[in-house]
């Protein structure tokens, strides 16, 4: 059983584009990092991301979306560095 008080379970995948539950909205790279990536569009995601990244290199979102479009593209020694 379920405390009263506890947030109920969100499956994979659930949470608008990165946002944490709490957490406010997306911040606009955020979304437009989640747009390329539900079209599965590789390189736009790398690219949004590594923009994101040296605007701020604490965006964990656009780490962990740079690490799985690199592995998509086969480059996962890239997202290793």
């Amino acid at each position: 059983m379920r405390a009263v008080n506890a947030p109920p379970h969100r499956k994979h995948g659930q949470h608008v584009h990165g946002a944490r539950p709490g957490h406010g909205a997306p911040d606009a790279d955020a979304v437009k990092i989640s747009q390329s990536f539900l079209k599965a569009d590789w390189p736009q995601v790398v690219r949004l991301c590594r923009q994101t990244l040296r605007k701020n290199g604490m965006h964990l979102r656009a780490h962990q979306m740079l690490g799985f479009a690199l592995a998509q593209l086969r480059r996962g020694e890239e997202a290793i560095t």
